[in-house]
Order: structure tokens, then sequence, then C-alpha cells
């Protein structure tokens, strides 16, 4: 009889004790480290999202897991050195929701009171909460990853990486300012992903109202004799009237300019629409959307008067616009991305009277006595509407039921909103160059890549980047920061690395010496670096997310990151 290669198997095997001794015997060899070498097929790179350590591990983390023990074991096994590190993501929003819940904070208002230097090292605290958990979890599953030499994404090394890919793009003229109109979270005071934008949708009750904007001139601005005139928008956000700047009209849609009463105003709506907006009516006359462009209307609310100077409050046309409620779109460039797309393109200007925490600031004080300042934006709506039904602006009002975003880690509504941000030169290349335009390359690499299953690379993948601009905007108080801010308040300076010289106001580089500035709130070496201004000089060390004045892109209101060296790639008067 041949022998056997393999004894015969237990008739009742205790699996799980013979998977903790196939543990131990790797343990007791060094199995996995002694698995990661040179076979002499060179190097296997493996990248691994990292997980955040706030929370326990559960399905979806197991079942990615053991994909990503398969594909490196394999590529191991035929000769190529894989080293695989566990990784921890320390920064954004979960750790910040997690610390928020436990300090009792709930607006960025309050974090700011409790001090971010505090909020800081409370954030600080907890990233690792679970990690021992975590390695227990992942090694009985029997998944061969180096915990010993774990990387932390609020390590300096690791920031220290994504700063020289912002530099080396800087360097290439790649880089460039812009405002980009956003899911934002007003609770959280940051934007979200679209992804992410679409990931709460719940049924809200919303005001309909249509306004009537006075044309300047009336009747005689549109050939037709005297009388008063008025363009008619429809709107679900009255809040965002106030910063309206333009009207757009379909450009090959048909206008009628009628009026119900012989004696009464006329009114500017599509033709299709008419009868159901006005009821009896009588025409005065048609015109296509291209002629009504150019015409000039009073704004409702009289806080931005002086945009007028800037090409606001006229007609604009663009296809976009459909046969719908009046066929007039109110725009409103710092709250909507189509309006801010035909903003951009009519050369409309942008006003913004809400601040990050969705609130109307004092821009809005000339409207109903100022009693819209420090209120929430949706909050508003009755008092806005109130006002234009007093001064006989409300042509209609009525309460719409529609599907509505919410923020799916706070469960606030999100309004959409521009905000200033960093953009990556995809579409084209920088001014002078000869480059091709990075997207072209992006998508021609995408099609060189295997992707499981593959229509996600065909596809999701690849639409996104065939139509994706690339922003790098993020606000959150735990998160690297972008390296850049103005030398001598004037001048932007971006950094490429990490640690700092201060000298008689003098920033110098690492080849001088090795002195540091300090971010809003924590303090090392009894040296402080707050609100944007240096309150002592001397030597300090921090870095990481300073005020404004030193490389911040923002000012000292938004949220700030963990503190690390930096360094300067030139040296820098940030004092004159």
């Amino acid at each position: 009889m041949p022998r056997q290669p393999f004894s015969k198997p237990e008739p009742n095997p205790q699996f799980a004790a013979l998977e903790q001794e196939i543990l131990a015997l790797w343990k007791t060899h060094g199995t996995f480290a002694a698995q990661v070498r040179d076979g002499g097929k060179g190097e296997f790179v493996f990248y691994d999202g990292p997980p955040f350590a706030t929370g326990t591990p559960h399905y979806g983390h197991l079942l990615a897991g053991t994909l990503k023990d398969i594909v490196p074991r394999y590529w191991a096994m035929i000769g190529y050195k894989v080293e695989r590190r566990f990784g921890w993501d320390c920064h954004g929003l979960p750790v910040e929701m997690e610390i928020e819940k436990d300090l009792g904070l709930k607006s960025p208002t309050e974090v700011h009171a409790y001090g971010i230097g505090r909020y800081n090292e409370a954030c600080r605290s907890i990233v690792l909460r679970y990690t021992g958990l975590w390695q227990q979890t992942v090694e009985r599953m029997g998944r061969w990853v180096d915990f010993d030499n774990d990387y932390k994404t609020m390590d300096p090394s690791f920031m220290e990486s994504v700063w020289w890919v912002f530099r080396s793009l800087w360097d290439k003229n790649l880089i460039y300012r812009g405002h980009k109109v956003m899911p934002y979270s007003w609770r959280l005071g940051t934007p979200l992903s679209n992804f992410e934008a679409g990931m709460d949708y719940r049924k809200v009750q919303d005001p309909s109202v249509t306004a009537a904007f006075a044309v300047k001139g009336g009747l005689s601005a549109l050939g037709l004799g005297e009388g008063d005139a008025h363009l008619l928008a429809w709107t679900t956000t009255p809040w965002t009237l106030p910063s309206n700047m333009g009207l757009c009209v379909g450009p090959e849609l048909t206008y009628v300019v009628a009026r119900q009463s012989p004696d009464g105003p006329a009114y500017i709506l599509a033709q299709s629409l008419a009868q159901g907006v006005l009821g009896d009516h009588e025409v005065l006359a048609t015109r296509l959307g291209t002629q009504l462009v150019g015409l000039h209307y009073t704004p409702l609310f009289d806080c931005f008067a002086d945009a007028a100077s800037e090409g606001a409050f006229r007609v604009v046309a663009d296809a976009y616009v459909s046969e719908d409620q009046t066929g007039i779109v109110h725009t409103a460039p710092a709250f909507g991305e189509d309006d801010h797309r035909v903003a951009l393109h009519w050369g409309l200007p942008l006003r913004d009277p809400v601040d990050s925490e969705g609130k109307f600031t004092g821009d809005v004080a000339s409207i109903a006595s100022g009693q819209a300042v420090g209120l929430f934006v949706k909050d508003a709506d009755k008092l806005l509407i109130r006002d234009l039904k007093d001064r006989g602006l409300l042509f209609r009002q009525a309460t719409i039921d529609h599907d509505y975003p919410f923020c799916w880690r706070s469960g606030t509504p999100l309004i959409y909103k521009a905000l200033p941000t960093w953009f990556v030169r995809v579409e084209s290349v920088a001014p002078g160059s000869d480059a091709r335009p990075l997207r072209e390359r992006m998508v021609e690499l995408n099609a060189t890549t295997r992707w499981v299953p593959d229509y996600v690379g065909q596809k999701r993948f690849g639409n996104w980047l065939k139509d994706a601009p690339a922003g790098t905007n993020r606000k959150s108080s735990t998160g690297w920061r972008r390296p850049h801010g103005r030398r001598g308040w004037r001048r932007r300076q971006v950094l490429g690395a990490m640690a700092w010289r201060w000298a008689g106001g003098v920033c110098l580089n690492r080849a001088e010496s090795d002195l540091t500035a300090l971010k809003h709130g924590r303090i090392l070496a009894g040296s402080w670096l707050a609100e944007g201004r240096v309150a002592a000089r001397g030597d300090f060390a921090g870095g990481g997310c300073g005020a404004d004045v030193l490389w911040s892109a923002y000012p000292p209101v938004g949220r700030m990151c963990f503190g690390v060296p930096i360094r300067l790639s030139a040296s820098a008067n940030l004092l004159s």
C-alpha cells in the first residue's frame, strides 16, 4: 500500500484549537518575518488603506482583510519581497465626532471656545484606543501583517510624504486657487464629497417661493411702452435670495410678457408655463431667451447692492434652464453648482453672507431690521418670505415635499456652499509648458490597470477621471494641513519637508538651523503662535497647521491639526 503524505484527519477536529496551534507555530519560528524577503524577483508594493482605531473591527474589515492577505501571500510565494505594514488613520471627522460626543461639543464655535490645543490633545488621546483589539483580531484571522513597524497618519514622516507631493505639484505650476461649490456640513464645519452627500437623503418639507424681480425701466426696457414689469423666478431656498446675482433663462426657450389685468404689472416667464402660473392673462409680447439677456433688474434685498458695479443683477442664459416652474432660475453663485458655473461664464460676482456654521453674518443687517443676523439659514426662510410679502415682491408661496441630503455623520441638513480651495491643474497645463495635461496621462494609465471587477475601473473610476476636477479641500481639526502660506504676508511659500528655525524675525532653512513656528494651541518650550500673531520669540517646536499669517490658507477660524515640525526650502522673512 503506498505511503500516505498526510495523516488521516481527526473525526471531530477542534478547529479553533488547531488554529491557535498554527498561530503559535508561526510565532515561534518567525514565519511571517522569514517570508518577507527578496526571492529574486524584486519588490512588490502593496498599498493598504488604514482603518480608524477609534472603533472596533467589523465584518467589512474582516472581509477586506482576508483579500488583503491573499494578494501579498501570492506575490511573496512566487519570489517577490512584499512588505506589509499595518497603518492607522488618526485624522479627520471620525476622531473628531468621537471626541466631541465625549466632551459635549456641538459646533466649531464650541470647539474653539474649548481650545484648539486641548481639543487636539483630546483627539490624540483616543486615536489609538482600540489598537490592541485590532491586532488581536487581525492576527486571529491568520492575516500576515507587521504591527511592530506600523505607521500612523499623524506621524511627521507620513505627513511629510504628502507635503512632498503637494510641493512637487506646486513646483510644476500645477496648483491653483479657486472656488468650488460643495455639499457642506455646517455642524462639522467641513465640505463632504458628493458620495457622502448621497448617503443620507430624507423626505423634508421646504418652502416653494416665486419672487418678482422688478425690471429696471419696466416695460420701456422691452420696447413696450410704460408700466412696471417683473421677472418671475422660483426657488426652494429663500435663504439664498440675499445672495442673488443674476437671473438665468433658457436661450432657446420662448418667454411671454403678460399681465393678469389691464392696470396690473407685467410679468415675464416661459410661454408654456404662463397659464399655470398666471391663470387668465393678456400677452403683450413674446421673446426668445437670448433677447432677454442683458436686462437689468432691482435685487430683492439691498445688502449687496454694490455688486451692480461688478456686473450683477442682469439676465443671463444657459441651456441647463428648462421649462419648469417659471422657466427663469434665480442664480446665487455662492450656493449652487450650476449657479457658480453660469456666474463664471457670464462674469457675475459672488457674495456669501453665511459663516462656517451656516448662520447669516452681519452682511444681511439691512434685511428685516437685522433680525436675520445670527440665524441658521434655513431657520431664516420664514423671516425672508415675510419681508418679501410685506414689500409686494412675493408672487406665490407654497410648500414642497422632496428628498434632501443630510450629513450622514451629524444628522443635520447639508447646504451647498462655494468654498475657497486649491486645485490640481488636471484639465490643462501650466502656462508656457509643453507637457500634456495630467488628466490625459491618468486616463491612459488607468486603461493599463487591471481592476477587479473590471467595470469599476472602466466605469466608476474611469468616468471620475474623465470628468472630475481635482480639488484638495477638506477642513478638519485633526488632519494634515496643506504646506503653504505667505512669506512676508505677501508672497506664498510652499513647504516640502519639516523643521524650522526662528531667528530675529527670519525663518531659516534647515541648513542653517532647526527651529519652528507653532500652530494654534499647543505650547512647547514656552513659546506661542496664537491667532496668527507671534507672542514670543525663541526656540520652539510644533508646526503643522498654524495661523494664516504664517502659512495656512484660511484665517484662524477653521479647524487645526496635530502639530509637527516643518522645514522651509528657502529663508523667509515672516515679520516684514
